[in-house]
């Protein structure tokens, strides 16, 4: 769950961004953890 937490914070501010940018931040991280 600790891992959660900070992703979801860089995945709010990557999609304001860039959505595409967030969906494959969020698909790196997932594989890593």
């Amino acid at each position: 769950m600790s891992g959660t937490n900070p992703v979801f914070l860089v995945r709010k501010a990557k999609k304001s961004s860039g959505q595409k940018d967030a969906v494959l931040w969020c698909s790196d991280d997932f594989e890593a953890a």
